[in-house]
């Protein structure tokens, strides 16, 4: 899903609380893929042996990706309430833009690594 706010936006405030809705309902998916991921362990349910250390790797690489989008969406967010704080809201709209997208990449290594315990559970 990807969001563009164009310069000039006669509602910005109208568009930003459409990316707020979208964003609390991208936040309910994600916990409830996190409760299915506290159900699980390290053991496949297939065969109660423990994982082997390429599902391992795979896992912690899917959680490193996803935390580093997380942590860029948050410094554009940042970047965006700079900006509209100094009346630049073209930048602002822009920084909003830049976060959406590393949520949504942070999102698609989140859902790989659901995928991932699925396959392997």
């Amino acid at each position: 899903m990807v969001f563009v706010l164009y310069p000039g936006l006669r509602n910005m405030q109208s568009s930003i609380e459409s990316i707020q809705i979208v964003s609390l309902l991208t936040h309910s998916s994600l916990i409830h893929a996190n409760q299915k991921y506290m159900k699980q362990s390290t053991t496949s349910a297939k065969t109660g042996k423990p994982a082997s250390e390429e599902e391992n790797f795979k896992g912690i690489e899917n959680h490193k990706k996803a935390a580093k989008h997380h942590e860029l969406a948050a410094k554009n967010h940042h970047d965006a309430a700079k900006h509209h704080e100094q009346g630049n809201h073209d930048k602002a709209s822009e920084s909003t833009v830049k976060a959406q997208g590393h949520n949504n990449l942070a999102t698609e290594y989140q859902q790989e690594d659901a995928k991932h315990h699925a396959m392997h559970s």
